[in-house]
């Protein structure tokens, strides 16, 4: 894991998830150190126990006796107390029940344990994610590869024996991908899941690892890393990067107020928005225009990008014409004031988008055309040539896509004015929209 993978992965407002073995405390102690330096407030916890020893060097805190969103500028770790040389985590709803979490603040949880083994597939009981959880990291050690499966350098050798059955015990790639199947992901909902392969460097043969890496992504849809979070390298990746194009340069006239910076949820309607988004995506580009001062002086540029646009008084297509090009596989593109769609939904664009590449998907609810739209890479050369504020409608209906029926009236929720505004916050408060 190097500077460059953490900054692309952990986005602020969010939760994060380590599971499986071979690298997770290691992993969290990386991220967190290089976050802190980049600005952002850390948190370190736990839904199970955490070693003691692992994190001498942190400022502890005891559950109740601190505030998720105003701690200090130090690495906290917030556990439920110590318990002789475990300390003891949270309670997953503890998590669950975090409504706002401030944009400069990352959450990293310690979501199982492995007693330091290099592979492990979870018992029933495990692990335990939060549900609010953004993202989820799934780490083993890259040494088992081609070893014998025993139970020393196997969590759960039971399980592992059960599940591979008249196989012979061998830790294959075949019989790796098998584990991962059956033990982590059948009857599972991670949200917006990664492998990571850690001590990539000690593997003399990389192509044996290549078709590992081939086999999980073509199997499960999923990015996967060959890494070393002690020599701070990714050696191989198969994944799909993502781009965010963030609408938020006009005037909304309608609203008779900064639509961008309306109270939400404890912050704003932009940075919901960003917090909604940026866990899904590489980069993430914020197009201002009117209230550009405005908002700059209220959001700190912080894990994604602002791009002033010149011709904003045209409408949303200036932003689509004059936005940065995406390094990426595809991006989605949404208005500022969509806070109540569904991390799902998003999840459900993007793996649709996969199954279907190279096509514009849109969302539709109850026949409705919505938000966010996801476009391939190669379509956004064709954006320099949209016309006034019809936005890309045109570029779509030339190219044609795959609509998406969605049961999240989240994608049309938009706001104009403050009748809207009203009907938003109530909708949120009762979790639903008509």
């Amino acid at each position: 894991m190097n500077k460059e993978f953490i900054l692309e992965q952990f986005k602020g407002g969010n939760i994060y998830s380590f599971i499986g073995a071979g690298g997770k405390t290691s992993a969290i102690k990386e991220v967190a150190t290089t976050l802190k330096k980049e600005g952002y407030k850390v948190i370190i916890s736990t839904t199970t126990k955490l070693s003691v020893e692992e994190f001498t060097e942190y400022q502890v805190n005891i559950e109740d006796k601190i505030d998720l969103n105003n701690i200090n500028e130090d690495i906290n770790v917030v556990v439920a107390g110590i318990y002789g040389e475990k300390y003891q985590g949270l309670k997953k709803d503890k998590f669950e029940n975090l409504i706002h979490l401030n944009l400069d603040t990352i959450i990293l949880i310690e979501a199982d344990g492995s007693r330091r083994l290099p592979f492990k597939v979870p018992y029933e009981y495990e692990p335990v994610v939060p549900a609010n959880s953004a993202k989820t990291f799934l780490f083993f050690s890259a040494k088992i590869i081609g070893n014998k499966i025993t139970t020393e350098n196997t969590y759960n050798y039971e399980k592992v024996n059960d599940i591979l059955s008249s196989k012979e015990l061998i830790y294959t790639n075949e019989n790796i991908v098998k584990l991962l199947n059956e033990g982590w992901l059948t009857d599972t909902n991670y949200k917006n899941l990664k492998i990571i392969i850690n001590q990539g460097d000690i593997l003399i043969n990389n192509y044996v690892a290549k078709d590992l890496l081939n086999n999980i992504y073509n199997k499960f849809n999923i990015g996967v890393y060959l890494v070393s979070i002690q020599e701070k390298q990714i050696y191989q990746s198969l994944d799909d990067k993502v781009g965010v194009l963030i609408l938020a340069a006009g005037e909304g006239k309608r609203m008779g107020a900064i639509k961008q910076l309306l109270e939400f949820n404890g912050s704003t309607f932009l940075e919901e928005t960003i917090k909604k988004y940026n866990s899904f995506a590489q980069e993430v580009l914020v197009t201002l225009g009117y209230y550009e001062k405005e908002i700059k002086e209220k959001i700190k540029e912080l894990g994604f990008s602002y791009q002033s646009i010149k011709k904003y008084k045209i409408g949303m297509g200036s932003s689509l014409q004059e936005a940065k090009k995406f390094n990426t596989d595809c991006f989605l593109v949404t208005p500022c004031d969509l806070p109540l769609i569904e991390e799902n939904t998003i999840d459900l664009l993007l793996k649709t988008y996969r199954q279907n590449r190279g096509n514009i998907i849109v969302p539709r609810f109850m026949g409705k055309n919505g938000h966010p739209v996801v476009f391939p890479i190669e379509v956004q050369a064709s954006f320099k040539y949209i016309d006034g504020d019809k936005g890309a409608r045109d570029i779509i209906e030339k190219k044609g896509c795959l609509f998406l029926d969605v049961d999240d009236p989240g994608v049309v929720a938009d706001i104009d004015t403050l009748i809207d505004y009203k009907k938003i916050k109530e909708a949120f408060n009762d979790k639903g929209f008509n």
